[in-house]
């Protein structure tokens, strides 16, 4: 039986979400040593973003995580931890992802330049 809270979700975040622009960096093929060829690729997506205020922290299991932002976006967005994330003209690196049932959730860590 399909997910109604994963159309549900979708549908708001087209319609309220932020734009946001995803580098995800993928394998595609091995050059002559047998080493990985790395491609960056770049995907427009729609996100929920909130900034982390300062004092808000993290706990999974017995450890507390610091985060600088984080974004919820659709649960089957191909996203893995490294990936780069921009919203409103700031970069940010994907230090965790939390599958959720109609989500994911990406905590974000910013790039500092």
């Amino acid at each position: 039986m399909p997910n109604p809270g994963l159309k549900r979700f979708q549908q708001t975040l087209y319609k309220y979400g932020a734009d946001a622009i995803l580098t995800h960096r993928e394998m595609k093929g091995r050059d002559e040593r047998g080493q990985p060829v790395m491609e960056d690729t770049q995907h427009s997506i729609k996100v929920f973003f909130h900034v982390n205020t300062g004092n808000e922290r993290l706990i999974i299991g017995q450890h507390v995580v610091d985060y600088d932002a984080y974004a919820l976006t659709i649960r089957d967005l191909e996203v893995d931890e490294g990936d780069k994330l921009e919203v409103g003209g700031r970069e940010y690196t994907v230090s965790l992802i939390i599958p959720n049932r109609t989500h994911q959730e990406l905590h974000l860590k910013r790039v500092r330049t």
